[in-house]
Parts: structure tokens; C-alpha cells; sequence
């Protein structure tokens, strides 16, 4: 370029004022955001579908009802714009809503041929600690491999030969509640126990025997399961903000302990409690854990890691991606039946009819505090399978 006219050019930048620029930098910006917009509203491929305009402009819509200023409360929100608006809404710029129990085969028909990703911005398939589970899969193919890998553990089969460890990890929960009761009535209380945290420490501790070969001892902590119930409620209360901002969440997991403390107490919890899943699985599948021998059953990871028949490529056997999945089964075997059985055991305490009329049916198999049941036995009480 001429001398001359890259001074020219320098000398009419320099009478760029910053106001100028900035309106320009503004206009431009301001111009692309309404051009997106217009699209969304109007040309997108879901633009027909009915729902609220706002929505349909911007993920603040979304925003406004699951973060900020209210919290958790958009799929409540929906229930509202279906009866405005029909069964199948717009409730963003990207995706729709079905509320219609009939098209529930149309969406998950089974087979080859119908074959479907998941949506990875509705499952925050970005977050560094937790994509390598299968939950987080959002290639079919690849979440049919993982789920094909993980799913036999599962079967009645498998977990009726857990019959032992269920036992006798629920003995040690009745004694434990037991003593608390009686201490705490012996120090002028009323025997009250958190029936959340205790069997959140029960199940707890079944699945990370399962998982592993070992427990995590939450019977013998003082407030039961509590801790891992906060772990995972933050893991679920974090997922809205988690959408909206993917690289600010991903970031401050990144960051050094003492920052993240600052930024994010809950955050530095959920840090340790995942290193010390990663720990465990590292050593597993680096044969320098023998708990798996210890247990008495098979444990998943030491199957994953011995059995051939565990068809996954090399990669997804790396222990990062394992600590993913362990941490989806811990909390998928944590809440969701310790909650269960909580409202269950309320409800049998509450109705006290129904509660004295399964106490009776239970009595005919157990006639004794020592007697010995099996699943089948259990399986054979009508009243006791209606209840649950």
C-alpha cells in the first residue's frame, strides 16, 4: 500500500471520535439482534407454532421464570400457557412442548428407524464434569452404547442378588434410627429423625457398594445422607443457570478451590465430592482397589473393567467419563428412592388405616421381628405392591 495513503487512512481514523465508534459498534449489534428476532418470530421453522410471543424472542423469557426473579418455576408456567394455548406451545426460541399423553409413542417409538439426538442445550450436554454420562449423551448411537453397557446391571435379576447387601444395610439403618430415637427422648426431645436423609443414607450406601465394591459409611455420619441430598439438589438447582450461561458455569468449575469458595460454596462441594468419585474409579481401573473381591457381588465399575462382555471402546472406559456416570448413579440411586420411600412411609403414618391394614398383611409373612423374608414372598402381598 502507497505511503501516502496509509497515512491518509491513519490520519482519518485518528478524527474517529469514540462516540462514533461506539454508535457504530451499537448500530450494528442493535441491527443484528432485531434481524434474529424477526426470524425467530416469523421465519423460523417452529414460528407457526402457537405460545408467547416473548418467548418465542428470547431465552429471558425462560430467564425470568426459572432463574431470576422467580426460581425453578417455568414447568409450572407451562401448565398455564398449555391451557392458553393448546397442547403443543413454543416455550423458546428453539424448542416446543408436548402436553398430549397420545403422542408419547409418536416421540420415542423404538427402533432403528427412528433414530434421534437429544437436545443438547436442554440438557446442558456442555458441562465439562458431567458429559461423559450416558444421561448427557445426546448422539443416539452413542447413548444406545452406553445405556446397552450399563442397563443389565440393573435387571430384577441383578439386584435380587443384591437381596444380602439390601438386607443387612437396612438392619443397620433400623438400629440406627433405634438409637437415635432412644438418645434423643432420653434428652427430653421427641425422637424426630429426618426420614429424607436416613434412607438417602441407606440407598446411598447401597449404590456406592454397588458401584464400587464399597460404601460411603453415610449410616455412620451424624446427619445421615444430608450431605449427598445438598449435592445433588445443587446439581439440579444449578441446571436452569447452567443453560442459560454453559461457559460461566464451566468456567467457574475450572477455577482454583479458594476462588470457586468465594464465587460458589456449593460449587467447591460438588468439586470434592466428584474427586473423590474419580479417586475411586481410578484406582479401580488401575487394579489398585480389591473391594470388588471384598464385596460378595459384582460391582459395576470392576465389571466394566474385567468382563469382555462390557462392549466399549477403550475411550469410554477412561476414568473421567466413568466419574461422569458413577455421579448420575449415585444420585439416580440416592434421591429418587429414599424420597419414595419417605412420602411413602408419611402417608402410611398419616392414614392410619392404611397403615394398620398392611402392618396385618406384613405380619403373616414376618410374625416376628426375626423373621426372614424373600422378594418373592414380598412380591405376593397384594395390599403391600398397591402401596408401593
Amino acid at each position: 500500500m502507497d505511503a501516502h495513503v496509509l497515512t491518509s487512512y491513519l490520519e482519518q481514523a485518528q478524527t474517529i471520535s469514540a462516540g462514533k465508534l461506539f454508535g457504530t459498534f451499537f448500530a450494528i449489534w442493535l441491527s443484528y439482534w432485531i434481524t434474529i428476532g424477526v426470524y425467530r418470530v416469523y421465519f423460523h421453522p417452529i414460528a407457526h407454532i402457537p405460545g408467547p410471543r416473548l418467548a418465542a424472542l428470547t431465552f429471558w423469557y425462560e430467564f425470568y421464570y426459572d432463574v431470576y426473579p422467580h426460581k425453578y418455576q417455568y414447568g409450572f408456567k407451562l401448565r398455564e400457557l398449555h391451557d392458553k394455548y393448546g397442547p403443543i406451545i413454543r416455550i423458546n426460541p428453539f424448542h416446543v412442548h408436548i402436553h398430549d399423553h397420545s403422542y408419547l409413542d409418536t416421540i420415542y417409538a423404538t427402533g432403528n428407524a427412528h433414530k434421534r439426538d437429544r437436545c443438547s442445550w436442554s440438557h446442558h450436554s456442555g458441562a465439562k464434569t458431567f458429559s461423559g454420562a450416558m444421561l448427557e449423551a445426546m448422539d443416539h448411537d452413542l447413548h444406545k452404547m452406553r445405556r446397552n453397557a450399563t442397563s443389565g446391571f440393573f435387571s430384577k435379576r441383578n439386584v435380587q442378588a443384591l437381596e444380602p447387601l439390601i438386607i443387612n444395610t437396612t438392619n443397620r439403618l433400623l438400629a440406627r434410627l433405634k438409637q437415635d430415637m432412644t438418645r434423643d427422648i432420653g434428652e427430653g426431645g421427641q425422637g424426630i429423625v429426618n426420614l429424607n436423609c436416613a434412607f438417602a443414607a441407606m440407598t446411598m450406601d447401597i449404590i456406592s457398594e454397588y458401584c464400587f465394591g464399597e460404601g460411603m459409611n453415610s449410616m455412620e455420619r451424624p446427619r445421615y445422607g444430608k450431605q449427598m441430598l445438598d449435592i445433588l439438589h445443587m446439581g439440579l438447582q444449578m441446571r436452569p443457570i447452567a443453560r442459560q450461561f454453559p461457559t460461566l458455569i464451566n468456567w467457574m468449575f475450572d477455577l482454583p478451590p479458594e476462588r470457586v469458595a468465594y464465587l460458589s460454596p456449593e460449587i467447591v462441594v460438588m468439586n470434592e465430592f466428584n474427586a473423590g468419585l474419580l479417586a475411586r474409579i481410578t484406582k479401580i481401573m488401575n487394579y489398585e482397589d480389591g473391594s470388588g473381591e471384598k464385596a460378595g457381588h459384582r460391582s459395576i465399575f470392576h465389571v466394566f473393567r474385567d468382563d469382555p462382555e462390557v462392549k466399549l471402546p477403550p475411550e469410554e472406559k477412561e476414568p473421567f467419563r466413568l466419574m461422569a456416570e458413577s455421579s448420575v448413579f449415585m444420585g439416580a440411586g440416592t434421591e429418587t428412592t429414599a424420597r419414595a420411600l419417605a412420602v411413602t412411609i408419611y402417608y402410611l403414618l398419616k392414614e392410619k388405616d392404611i397403615g394398620s391394614q398392611l402392618l396385618q398383611e406384613l405380619k403373616t409373612v414376618l410374625p416376628t421381628k426375626d423373621s426372614k423374608v424373600s422378594l418373592p414372598q414380598l412380591e405376593a402381598l397384594p395390599y403391600l405392591v398397591s402401596t408401593l
